[in-house]
């Protein structure tokens, strides 16, 4: 290491060394052996360089097994010529750094990949050949990713798409995480312009957050995981305590999962499911009545709990169960009747039932392919009726196919049915509750409101208490300080 007349030290390493490839962890130590011989030479004042070289064309295995004069693309890289790496190689001679590299970075063509790529390369990693056969909700951990394999994801969303997480965001990774990435990918890429009706249909993506699984949606109970509760109806104790969730607009528990993993409380979430066309407000609080009646002991304090679109439901649900002599608290989470009026009204000709339709269709199809453009929005105005034009989304082939037909009909009919109940609320029949509302909501709304409390103060006797957060109206759900303060709240109340 310390012969002196010696003018060049050079060692080839490989970029599997400084990025690191899954199986060939011994390689890349090997390799680092020799980065760390070349650092000490220098401190030295040795010569010493070490070239973490990428894939070769011309000679070597993957010269060998590459078809001929096929480009590969390996990893985000495609394979760099003799000639490249001499001309590079005498570069590198003429600096000082003692490790470096040297890679053909290949093209990005984000659009080339289709939607719903991401999560198609992550499943790819994973061995999951049918996404249909694993749960959407459950983390990626939770289905079988060893270490190896998180490095290989990991590596994979920052080359190819550019998504940098969190080790806390990566930890709690979920296949309908990665189709919200896909989606937010998607609508950095895009450059064209958009029209009035895809105005209207990106706006929706406010209210239509996540559909679950399709064999759970229209259970109209679901007893969730809690921090004081496994979810199992069948072998839980009987709890003094019970918190009725209503979930928003697409009347799916899943979207609010991972608030309730933080409560201290045990969860009922009633579900709206799809079976029930044609429903106005009236009967859809009939149907949230009964199950809730099914979770409360006799005389029992109420806690409930509407998010979004259930946030107007809550309202008319605690004004049926005072009736009944129940009373409690409310929590509203970033929502009430006359937010959701004055969010329809800024994105939605609410006289054109067809527009929302049509809105209502794109973002349903856009939570499993973001791939919505203006053409395919033109081209739905164009068909008649709901199962038409579903179908004819379903056979593009960028289409991740994890709802079935039938679902996804029902899915649209009833969110045309909740937003007209929306749009039709009667403001004028408001009876003022006994009960307490507290209203959780982020610092700047998605829209403007006039009061701070969202109107809130119009259903109830007692002052309306106002918590703020810095998130948005759907990162407000996953925020810890949200279940922070729902906890407290139960806890000052049993002491």
């Amino acid at each position: 290491m310390t012969i002196s007349y010696v003018t060049n030290f050079v060692v080839f390493s490989s970029v599997s060394c400084g990025r690191g490839n899954a199986g060939q962890t011994n390689y890349g130590l090997s390799n680092s052996v020799m980065e760390r011989i070349c650092e000490i030479r220098k401190k030295q004042g040795l010569p010493a360089l070490a070239v973490q070289w990428g894939a070769v064309g011309d000679v070597g295995l993957v010269a060998e097994v590459r078809d001929e004069d096929v480009q590969r693309d390996i990893g985000g890289t495609l394979l760099q010529k003799i000639s490249s790496c001499l001309l590079t190689l005498d570069k590198f001679l003429k600096q000082e750094a003692p490790i470096v590299s040297s890679i053909v970075v290949a093209e990005k063509t984000a659009n080339s990949f289709g939607s719903g790529v991401i999560v198609n390369a992550v499943a790819e990693i994973m061995g999951i050949k049918d996404l249909k056969t694993v749960s959407q909700q459950l983390s990626l951990a939770e289905l079988g990713m060893d270490s190896m394999t998180a490095v290989e994801i990991k590596q994979t969303l920052e080359r190819e798409f550019e998504v940098f997480l969190t080790a806390e965001d990566f930890r709690n990774l979920t296949f309908a995480k990665l189709y919200a990435l896909t989606i937010q990918c998607n609508d950095v890429a895009s450059k064209t312009s958009i029209t009035s009706d895809s105005e209207v249909s990106a706006s929706l993506k406010v209210l239509l957050r996540n559909f679950g699984e399709e064999k759970f949606a229209n259970e109209p109970i679901l007893h969730m995981p809690t921090l004081v509760s496994n979810g199992d109806k069948s072998i839980e104790p009987i709890h003094k305590d019970v918190l009725i969730m209503l979930p928003g607009l697409e009347g799916c528990a899943a979207a609010l999962e991972s608030l309730c993993r933080k409560l201290k409380i045990k969860v009922c979430m009633l579900q709206l499911g799809t079976e029930h066309k044609n429903e106005n407000c009236e009967q859809m609080v009939d149907r949230l009545y009964e199950s809730a009646m099914l979770c409360l002991r006799p005389g029992s304090k109420i806690w409930l709990l509407g998010y979004s679109f259930g946030s107007l439901l809550v309202l008319e649900l605690a004004a049926r169960l005072e009736c009944q002599g129940y009373k409690g608290t409310i929590f509203c989470l970033d929502g009430s009747p006359n937010y959701l009026l004055s969010l329809i009204n800024t994105m939605i000709n609410t006289s054109d039932d067809v527009q929302i339709q049509n809105s209502i269709i794109s973002n349903c199809i856009d939570l499993i392919t973001p791939k919505i453009t203006n053409n395919l929005i033109q081209k739905l105005g164009e068909m008649d009726k709901i199962d038409e034009k579903i179908e004819y989304i379903l056979k593009m082939p960028s289409v991740a196919n994890i709802y079935s037909k039938k679902f996804l009909i029902r899915m649209v009919q009833v969110c045309y049915d909740r937003l007209k109940v929306i749009i039709n609320y009667n403001f004028d029949n408001i009876k003022k509750l006994q009960s307490s509302i507290i209203l959780l909501r982020p610092k700047n709304a998605a829209i403007f409101v006039c009061d701070d409390n969202y109107g809130l103060n119009k259903f109830s006797e007692c002052p309306v208490i106002v918590h703020f957060f810095n998130d948005n109206h759907i990162s407000i759900v996953d925020n810890k300080d949200v279940a922070d303060v729902i906890n407290n709240v139960i806890a000052v109340h049993d002491q």
